[in-house]
């Protein structure tokens, strides 16, 4: 399974949806679901 490491490097502009946000408040993110998102929209234009 890559890494992200493998896939993004430190300063590249991801788009990412906030899955959630913890009471430590660490923020969970999502590049699959902004990705499905994005797909989602494409396909109704």
């Amino acid at each position: 399974m890559p890494t992200v490491e493998d896939v993004v490097s430190v300063g590249d502009e991801v788009m990412v949806v906030v899955m959630e946000i913890d009471r430590q408040g660490r923020i969970n993110l999502s590049r699959k679901a902004a990705m499905q998102r994005h797909l989602a929209r494409v396909d109704v234009e």
